[in-house]
């Protein structure tokens, strides 16, 4: 159909910002993208109760979050390295003398650290085991599961416990795993950090919970297993060495004099550190600065959970706008469905709390 007009009657109030006058030709800077501030003013005009709704829904979200999430408290520790057990006894370097003995191959160490060794065995079953054996620690990370008449576990029951175990039956996944030294393990991997400060070189070890004095309690407790770990350690090495050196300077007549004059060095390194044992001094770390809990709430972060919820308000707008159809969206006059939306923003919201939580 050919129209009287250059323009057709339906779209003659139309105007495109970016075409230029008819009586001026186009140039290469109209065909340039470029952003154009009043039409999404307009935009925005025309969708403003989208955006105030699902901004009021997810903000409202946000603050039921930081209200009722579980407020945790964050406690750290800070150990540094002690010095080498292997001392110089009488302020003689006696290693080097026995290099040529052939002793450093049955009497030699690999070269780790003590302080390795440390963060290594805070993540390791042994200590689990021992904090296991807290009962402060075994109810906080398995509440209500030890019988202590029966001292057993007991299998939890419940509705929900219930349909948890169908759910994994049917994917073949095992019903319920008893608690054990590897489970909570597994939990104190993910839960206690353990990172390196490289101003300082000290190791720093992190825990967060709602209560801040069980916080502090759990970063003591694991550092004290893992030192009592070394400590047993060293003592049964030590225990070893000084029986087999013994049995040498006792049993081997013809040993040199330098020869038995290094077994005995050796010997009295050896009780020198049982006597540390004994005495109680740390094994591999020193507690620079005990456990201590924050004063303030650490988790969740308040103003990271305000800006999420509302960049997800603008994407849940957009949306809305985009994928829903036409008229559904409320334009200038259409307020009546205002509620429907921002109740929609509020479900979702609270399904996302509860995968959250």
């Amino acid at each position: 159909m050919t129209y009287a007009g250059s323009v057709p009657p339906r779209e003659a109030h139309i105007v495109d910002p970016r075409r230029p006058p008819a009586d001026r030709p186009v140039g290469k800077a109209d065909m340039e993208p470029r952003l154009d501030l009043r039409r999404i003013g307009l935009f925005l005009k025309n969708y403003q109760m989208v955006f105030a709704g699902f901004f009021a829904a997810t903000l409202f979200f946000g603050i039921v979050f930081i209200r009722f999430a579980e407020h945790k408290y964050t406690a750290s520790l800070v150990i540094g390295p002690v010095r080498d057990t292997n001392q110089l006894v009488g302020g003689i370097d006696f290693t080097a003398s026995a290099a040529g003995s052939g002793l450093l191959s049955a009497l030699s160490q690999p070269k780790v650290t003590p302080i390795a060794t440390m963060k290594a065995l805070l993540h390791s079953e042994p200590v689990a085991r021992k904090l296991l054996a807290d009962p402060a620690i075994r109810d906080r990370f398995f509440p209500g599961l030890w019988d202590p008449t029966a001292h057993a576990w007991r299998r939890p029951g419940g509705p929900m416990v219930w349909l948890k175990s169908g759910f994994k039956s049917m994917l073949g996944l095992p019903v319920w795993v008893p608690p054990s030294p590897g489970v909570l393990q597994q939990a104190l991997t993910t839960a206690l950090e353990v990172s390196d400060d490289r101003e300082s070189g000290f190791t720093v070890l992190a825990f967060s919970d709602r209560n801040p004095a069980f916080a502090e309690h759990l970063l003591t407790s694991a550092t004290n297993a893992a030192d009592a770990i070394l400590r047993q350690r060293t003592r049964d090495e030590a225990t070893r060495r000084i029986s087999f050196i013994t049995r040498r300077l006792d049993g081997d007549g013809q040993l040199s004099v330098d020869h038995r004059a290094v077994l005995i060095r050796f010997l009295a390194n050896e009780e020198q550190k049982l006597i540390g044992v004994a005495a109680g001094t740390p094994m591999a770390a020193d507690v620079v600065l005990p456990a201590k809990a924050s004063a303030t709430v650490t988790s969740p972060n308040w103003k990271a959970v305000l800006v999420a919820s509302l960049i997800l308000g603008i994407f849940l707008s957009l949306a809305a706008i985009v994928l829903l159809p036409r008229r559904w969206v409320p334009g200038p006059l259409q307020w009546k469905v205002l509620p429907y939306f921002m109740a929609g923003g509020i479900l979702l919201g609270s399904v996302a709390a509860m995968f959250a939580g």
